[in-house]
């Protein structure tokens, strides 16, 4: 299991470090707009390409997330909920016992 969080975590870090190099790429890109004697319209064509990145980062972060919270949701399930369902019938075994306890004493 720590393995995995571990790779996990390693894998995050190397997305994080790619995003980061994708975000500093367009923000030279819409800095420096290529200026082709063929092209009318260069800085609307850098726009284009600076908001399509954007939009691949985007969809990317929300894959991301989405993995993330499938995760957290088989933890939860798998382990956190069948946990905290036993304790909460043990607790009110040990309430009803107490309660037992009390009325015939």
């Amino acid at each position: 299991m720590e393995q995995t969080r571990f790779n996990a975590e390693a894998n995050d870090d190397n997305k994080e470090v790619k995003r980061m190099k994708e975000i500093q790429e367009i923000q030279h890109m819409a800095d420096h707009p290529q200026q082709s004697p063929e092209t009318a319209f260069p800085a609307i064509i850098a726009e284009a390409e600076y908001v399509s990145r954007l939009s691949t980062i985007l969809v990317e972060t929300i894959e991301e997330t989405k993995e993330r919270i499938s995760q957290i949701e088989y933890i939860f399930c798998s382990q956190l909920f069948p946990n905290f369902q036993s304790n909460s019938k043990r607790l009110r075994l040990i309430y009803s016992e107490g309660r037992n306890a009390a009325e015939t004493s």
